[in-house]
């Protein structure tokens, strides 16, 4: 795949940042281009690496891409004959951020950094011919990066949610809320504050999903998230903890406002209007609530948690539907 340097001052012509070269100006950087030639699936640089060279490509194919986070590769672009790429590392000496693999047999020819200084000394009027055609190129890139970067930014920030959230209900998930009892049960106690737990059972679930059939069950969780959102607005932690089970965290509240809010929680679930189970003749779906709340009914967070799953105990033996304390009060 060698070229005699007369047929490569003939490639180079067909290159956008060489196209304003004269024939002497073409001579003289073929003589400071190195060749290099890759086989099908070689790497020419990986991400991260130094750079100080800009690549041209003669013939074949290479790829640019990105691995993400999850593993997954993304391929930002191929460049084919005729293309230039690597020009950031002549003029910043930055990273590579990308990784570069040949995507069949490949030659390439290479320009030193300080070979194009050497031009800008030596032959100032060659060098800015050959600026000016990068510049329009690489500030079109710039800005692809530029999205690129905003759709990273947007995809980083859905894969943290996806990472703490349940897909059925969209509230926050076990995950989130292990850490979420710890962190707020800290404050409350560094703060000197309250801290209210609701934890919630929807009743009779079990039947209402052997009766009526997985899809309308995911319609009850979905619909109850629903009520636990508007019941909560701004003012608490709503999460699905398992199965049909929820927890709610309540920063600052004592026992008569989380009661409240829980209540609220309790009349909207009942009066939720699901026509598959009104017509396979069950009653609804209702919830019994176990609400506890630091310093009140516990001293530390395992305490706390005891305590609000005793109150659901207490609701369930005293008929359901209702909200309960660990302790009569």
């Amino acid at each position: 795949m060698s070229l005699k340097m007369s047929k490569l001052s003939q490639r180079l012509d067909s290159v956008e940042i060489f196209s304003d070269l004269d024939a002497t100006e073409l001579s003289l950087l073929a003589e400071k281009l190195r060749q290099l030639e890759l086989k099908s699936g070689e790497t020419l640089f990986h991400q991260g690496d130094s750079g100080v060279e800009l690549y041209v490509v003669g013939a074949g194919c290479v790829s640019i891409s990105l691995q993400i986070p999850d593993g997954d590769r993304i391929e930002l672009k191929r460049f084919g004959p005729g293309e230039f790429f690597g020009e950031m590392s002549i003029f910043e000496h930055m990273p590579r951020s990308a990784d570069c693999v040949a995507v069949e047999p490949t030659l390439l020819f290479a320009l030193h950094k300080d070979d194009f200084f050497g031009l800008i000394e030596t032959r100032p009027q060659t060098a800015i011919k050959m600026m000016y055609r990068m510049l329009g190129v690489t500030t079109h890139r710039l800005l692809n990066i530029s999205e690129f970067h905003s759709e990273m930014v947007l995809w980083g920030e859905d894969a943290r949610l996806r990472s703490i959230t349940d897909d059925l209900t969209g509230l926050y998930n076990r995950r989130f809320l292990d850490s979420a009892f710890e962190e707020q049960f800290g404050k409350a106690q560094r703060n000197g504050s309250q801290l209210a737990v609701l934890m919630i059972d929807l009743d009779h679930f079990n039947a209402v999903n052997d009766k009526c059939g997985l899809p309308v069950g995911d319609e009850i969780l979905a619909a109850a998230a629903e009520i636990f959102r508007s019941s909560l607005g701004s003012q608490g932690i709503g999460a699905r903890y398992g199965g049909d089970e929820f927890s709610v965290l309540l920063p600052g509240m004592g026992v008569k406002d989380a009661l409240a809010v829980a209540e609220a929680i309790r009349a909207g679930v009942e009066a939720m209007d699901i026509p598959a189970v009104r017509d396979a003749g069950l009653s609804g779906v209702t919830t019994s609530q176990g609400l506890a709340v630091y310093p009140i009914h516990a001293q530390d967070l395992t305490g706390l948690l005891e305590a609000a799953d005793k109150g659901v105990y207490r609701s369930k033996e005293r008929g359901r539907n209702r909200v309960e304390l660990p302790v009569d009060s």
